[in-house]
Formats: structure tokens, sequence, C-alpha cells
């Protein structure tokens, strides 16, 4: 990270969207934080960009639940239930998302190479430790 900051790079504060009309305008090389689910839409209209990783890539889990006094509780599980299951995994790669099951990683071109590793959510404990150490190496 060091040597990155010796380059000076220019570091945005506009969402992943329009970091990636920036891009697309030429206003900017690059985006090391866009995501497949914002490009994709482009990419299909034609956008000059392109997505890829440089090697693994953090993965964000995302989880589902039931509130402790949900009203129908039995009509969340069988939504949950319904949205895990392989149909429901299917409609949510229609949405530019992506899914974990491995009987739909055939359906996800784009995902087939490429290797996902979990965030590990207890790294968040560190957060003020690791932004203090960001701000000191990007001076930002």
């Amino acid at each position: 990270m060091r040597a990155l900051a010796k380059q000076s790079p220019a570091i945005r504060r506009e969402s992943t969207a329009m970091r990636a009309q920036l891009v697309i305008a030429g206003e900017s090389d690059l985006d090391i934080d866009s995501t497949f689910s914002v490009l994709t839409p482009l990419m299909r209209n034609g956008a000059p960009v392109a997505w890829t990783t440089l090697g693994p890539t953090l993965v964000v889990p995302v989880g589902h639940g039931v509130a402790n006094r949900a009203p129908h509780p039995n009509a969340a599980k069988l939504f949950i239930d319904f949205v895990l299951s392989r149909e429901g995994q299917r409609l949510v790669l229609t949405f530019d998302r992506h899914s974990a099951r491995s009987d739909l990683a055939q359906e996800q071109s784009a995902m087939k190479d490429v290797k996902l590793i979990p965030l590990d959510a207890s790294l968040g404990d560190n957060m003020e430790f690791y932004a203090r150490q960001a701000q000191e190496i990007f001076g930002k």
C-alpha cells in the first residue's frame, strides 16, 4: 500500500455507479472497486468498459433471517427457502447478482474462473485500526 501511495492515486468518494460512469466517460483510467452488478448493464449496452479480477476476490456473504417477532414467520421461512433454492438463485442472477450455489456456476460465465474468498466479518472489529492505517498511508 505504501508503494501504491507513492504513485499518488486519485481516491474518489463517489458511489460505485458514478465511478463507473467516470471510467466510461474517460475521466478515469480504472476503478479498483467497481462491482460486477454495476458494470454488467453498462457492458451489455455497449459501454467501453470491462470487468476483471487480479486474483482471488473477496466477496461479502449475504444473509437472510426472520425477525424475532415477525407477523408471519412461516411465510418468511418459505420465502427464505425459495430465495436459497436453485430456482430462487436463478432469479437472483437475472438482477446481475451472483450465487454461491455450485450448481449455478456454469450460468455465471464471468465468474467461472474467479476464486471467491468470503470476507471475514470479524475483520470489522478492527475497522478503526485499518481506517487510521489507510489515512496514514494515503494521507486522505
